[in-house]
């Protein structure tokens, strides 16, 4: 079942909103409000982290950063830190509602 997501003024139908029900827009946050998972078990090289800043700079950031309700990041902790390597100041964000608890992260930055 596919949803509707709105995106600065425009639709975008491709989520899947069965996966993420409370996930209604994409906004853009500060690369500075984020605060990294502390138990995130996902590394980066440097090597990784310029591949994906490659990715963004050539195809634009299609891949929203998640958060809770807090700021505290989901996934996308590659992301952020190509973002910062580019030299962005924000970033898409989808917020999946309130702080996730530690198994829940882990499900979502496996």
């Amino acid at each position: 079942m596919c949803g509707n997501i709105l995106v600065k003024g425009s639709i975008i139908s491709w989520l899947n909103l069965s996966i993420f029900p409370q996930a209604k827009i994409i906004e853009q946050w500060s690369i500075e409000r984020l605060i990294p998972y502390a138990r995130n078990t996902r590394t980066h090289s440097d090597a990784q982290v310029a591949q994906i800043a490659g990715s963004i700079r050539e195809f634009g950031f299609n891949n929203p950063v998640l958060v809770d309700s807090q700021a505290g990041i989901i996934a996308g902790h590659g992301r952020v830190l190509a973002a910062r390597k580019l030299g962005l100041r924000e970033v898409p964000v989808i917020i999946l509602g309130s702080p996730v608890g530690d198994s829940e992260a882990r499900l979502h930055s496996g």
